[in-house]
């Protein structure tokens, strides 16, 4: 994936250029339209169009709702653009040169802070796709082979890190595997089975979710944050190989699946091969 910073500053600099070429247009059909209730009703629907359409677009994303709101924040820039200059287009032409004055001033102020939230969002938008992986640059097309066991918990951990960024929670324990907000940040499916005991194509997986900590609120603090979370488990090689599996960290395979030793990972991120007792 091409530098998504880079990615995210081309996306304002077209929206800057687009928001100019929209105010102009609005401006031109203010001016000169003969019908401007029709007019206005045209631009207004184009206008929700564009907002509901990049709304649809972004709504499923493996980056979440921050990728979503970023997207509203440049549909509603082009809105303001088209629809303020199509009533100063209108005010001018209708000789109230004052109220011209004044829309132009109120669209100015407003696509600046739109675009100015929108650019202080950006930042948000990177580390998240930073913390799933998205914006590695890749040379090459790779079949999506296994990785290892701790590789894997590794990617899972940045979709529990960033589910409890869009939630302010963890998810509930039941049915965590088929929670759609939290798998669908996870890039590759095998990577939710343990290789030890799975290929990634079957319904064996291997891994359980710490029932201690499922559905816990996190108060606006990112998961890495949560109270002694460099000694508290998320997920862990489990001897419950169905889907789903969740329990009080009762279910490590004995003798460890690893060469004697289970993996786990833990709420700040890092991963342990434990000897289970």
């Amino acid at each position: 994936m091409a530098n998504l910073e880079s990615i995210l500053h081309i996306a304002l600099a077209v929206t800057v250029v687009m928001t100019v070429g929209l105010f102009v247009v609005g401006y031109l059909v203010g001016a000169r339209a003969r019908n401007r209730i029709t007019a206005g009703s045209v631009l207004a629907l184009i206008a929700l169009c564009v907002l509901f359409g990049l709304l649809v677009a972004t709504w499923h994303n493996r980056i979440g709702p921050v990728v979503t709101w970023e997207a509203l924040l440049f549909a509603s820039a082009l809105d303001i653009a088209l629809l303020g200059g199509f009533f100063m287009g209108g005010a001018r032409a209708g000789g109230a040169l004052t109220r011209a004055n004044a829309v132009g001033l109120l669209v100015l102020l407003l696509l600046a802070a739109d675009l100015a939230t929108a650019y202080a969002r950006a930042e948000k938008v990177r580390q998240a796709a930073h913390d799933l992986g998205l914006d590695v640059r890749v040379t090459k097309i790779e079949p999506p082979t296994n990785q290892g066991c701790a590789q894997n918990l590794q990617k899972l951990y940045f979709a529990f890190s960033q589910y409890a960024q869009d939630w302010g929670s963890l998810p509930p324990a039941d049915n965590w595997d088929d929670n759609e907000e939290l798998t669908g940040k996870v890039q590759r499916n095998e990577w939710l089975h343990c290789p030890a005991v799975s290929k990634g194509t079957d319904d064996k997986y291997g891994y359980a979710y710490n029932t201690e900590v499922a559905g816990r609120s996190l108060n606006g603090k990112p998961l890495k944050d949560l109270p002694n979370a460099a000694k508290t488990p998320l997920l862990y090689d489990s001897s419950n190989l169905a889907k789903n599996a969740h329990d009080a960290m009762t279910s490590l395979p004995k003798p460890g699946r690893h060469e004697g030793k289970d993996y786990i990972l833990y709420c700040d991120g890092h991963v342990e091969a434990v000897a289970p007792k």
